[in-house]
C-alpha cells in the first residue's frame, strides 16, 4: 500500500470512528430529540459547501502555468475551513456526549476502545 493510500485509510478510519461515536447506545426519546436539535442547529450554522474553493483549486491545477504560491494559499484556506468545521463538530459531539447518563458514557468509552483496537489491528496488516 502506498503512503497516500495508508494515510487516506487512517484518515477515513478516524472519521469513521467519530461518525459512529454513539452507535449501540440506547437513548431515551428526550435524548434523541435533544441530539436531533443539536444536529439541526449545527447544520443551520454550516457555511456553504466547499464548491467555490474546489472550483478555484481546479482552476489553479488546470492553469497554463503552475503557481505554487497560489495553490499553497488556496490549500491553506481550504485546510483552515476544514479545521473550523472539525472544531464545530467536536463541540456538537461534546454537547451530545454530555446528554448521556454515566452508564451510556461508559458504553461509548468501551465502544471507542474496541474500535481503536480494531484500527490498531488493521494498521498492522502488511
Amino acid at each position: 500500500m502506498t503512503k497516500a493510500a495508508e494515510s487516506m485509510t487512517a484518515d477515513s478510519m478516524a472519521q469513521n470512528l467519530q461518525n459512529h461515536m454513539f452507535d449501540g447506545i440506547e437513548l431515551t426519546e428526550q435524548q434523541r430529540q435533544q441530539m436531533r436539535d443539536l444536529m439541526f442547529q449545527a447544520r443551520q450554522m454550516q457555511p456553504e459547501p466547499f464548491l467555490s474553493e474546489m472550483i478555484q483549486q481546479y482552476r489553479l491545477v488546470t492553469a497554463p502555468y503552475f503557481d505554487e504560491t497560489a495553490v499553497r494559499m488556496q490549500a491553506e484556506k481550504m485546510a483552515q475551513r476544514y479545521v473550523s468545521e472539525q472544531v464545530e463538530m467536536a463541540r456538537v459531539r461534546h454537547q451530545m456526549f454530555t446528554l448521556l447518563t454515566r452508564g451510556q458514557q461508559a458504553t461509548v468509552q468501551k465502544n471507542f476502545e474496541l474500535r481503536i483496537d480494531d484500527m490498531r489491528g488493521i494498521s498492522q496488516l502488511p
